[in-house]
């Protein structure tokens, strides 16, 4: 039995077809990828809200626990935030929020910044106290090209002896870098987070961060200054005058002596005029 080959009548039109299903597949597929194209540019816009809205990349900060990447964005905007904005307008702005937020919870500033860590983010708040350490390290890689930082530990009449970390831009000549007490120092920052920290004696504390341009150091008054007034000028002239009358009174004291002398040495010495030869 032969067997013989035929053209099927419909081979033709089954290959047709099968092109036909590759170019629907294809524009299905291009038509996906500008679908895309087109959600990805939409999307765009409500990004930058969502920048707009959180310039300061604070919403992934989180407290009570320690300093980590997701805290690094938030941490060197607000350096730069601090450093652009003018010291007075920082200060005042920091008096005007944290008097605001007395009047509100009656805490001190520093129990309040504590137990309302969120209250106080990204927000300007001034403290004052005496500083007992100061460190230098090199910035982490910024978008706002910081490459050296300053820490101090600064302690209020509030922290009941919990300092604060003050994190800053520029040293002032008379906070020296190491461990040495330094009194009359006030600072004008912005609060980051509460964080931990392991401290001396093996135990991790927990502490208000603050990021500033810098601090102030109120010099101590020498001496010389404290004792000028109006009692000090005093005392002076009474001295002064003491002395005057002092050299009056020696001054009389030998006038008197000289002529006591003189009336000895008259009664002593009395001339004898008959000696006196007369005259021609």
């Amino acid at each position: 039995m032969s067997i013989q080959f035929r053209t099927n009548p419909i081979g033709r039109p089954c290959v047709v077809g099968r092109l036909c299903m590759v170019l629907i597949v294809c524009s299905c597929l291009l038509e996906s990828i500008v679908v895309a194209q087109d959600v990805e540019i939409s999307s765009s816009p409500n990004q930058e809200v969502l920048d707009i809205e959180d310039p300061l990349a604070l919403s992934v900060v989180r407290d009570d626990c320690p300093l980590n990447p997701e805290d690094n964005p938030a941490y060197y905007r607000l350096l730069d935030l601090a450093n652009q904005q003018a010291p007075n307008e920082l200060t005042d702005a920091a008096k005007k929020f944290t008097a605001t937020r007395k009047d509100l919870t009656k805490l001190p500033t520093f129990v309040d910044m504590i137990r309302n860590p969120k209250a106080y983010r990204g927000k300007p708040v001034r403290l004052k106290g005496h500083v007992l350490q100061t460190l230098e390290f090199d910035a982490l890689e910024n978008e706002f090209g910081i490459k050296k930082l300053y820490e101090s530990t600064l302690f209020t009449e509030d922290s009941q002896s919990h300092p604060a970390t003050i994190v800053f831009l520029e040293k002032p000549e008379n906070l020296p870098i190491g461990g040495e007490l330094i009194d009359r120092v006030t600072v004008s920052g912005y609060f980051l987070k509460v964080y931990w920290y392991p401290s001396s004696d093996d135990r991790t504390r927990k502490a208000p961060l603050i990021l500033a341009k810098t601090v102030s150091v109120r010099p101590v008054p020498s001496a010389s200054t404290g004792l000028e007034g109006p009692v000090v000028y005093g005392a002076i002239g009474i001295v002064f005058a003491v002395l005057i009358l002092g050299l009056i009174l020696v001054q009389r004291s030998d006038r008197k002596r000289v002529l006591a002398a003189q009336k000895k040495r008259l009664d002593e010495n009395v001339p004898e005029f008959d000696e006196i030869p007369k005259t021609q």
